[in-house]
């Protein structure tokens, strides 16, 4: 099974470990470890501007309509975000033939670390295992 599926079906089952609090202390170290990690003020520039043009239709420029992204809990998972933006599901259309790795990277770092969030920078080459 391509490792995109994976992650996609992993995604209800690490939403239901966060609401029955079983989430071990080595993830929450983890997404500790990627809030510390420093974002530069120019990827967060570039993905603004792409999440502006590409995701602001739907998700609304503050990230709070259709499917919200401010407070959403599933942003903690970039792997989910990234995810999610190459497959599409749903009713949301498919990035992946429209969208580079780093186009990608750069707005799941951005809404990761938008609207109260903070959870560190995504690279392309983890965007490319994805794919």
């Amino acid at each position: 099974m391509p490792t995109i599926f994976k992650a996609l079906l992993a995604a209800p089952l690490t939403a239901i470990a966060f609401g029955l609090g079983a989430l071990s202390d080595a993830s929450a170290g983890a997404d500790t470890d990627a809030a510390e990690t420093p974002v530069s003020s120019s990827v967060m520039e570039q993905g603004e501007a792409l999440y502006l043009k590409n995701c602001r239709l739907c998700h609304g420029s503050k990230g709070t309509s259709g499917k919200p992204l401010a407070g959403n809990e599933m942003l903690e998972d970039a792997d989910y975000v990234a995810s999610v933006i190459l497959v599409g599901p749903g009713y949301m259309a498919s990035f992946a033939e429209h969208l580079s790795d780093d186009e990608i990277a750069m707005i799941v770092t951005y809404v990761r670390n938008s609207w109260g969030h903070a959870h560190g920078p995504m690279a392309a080459s983890d965007v490319a295992e994805l794919r």
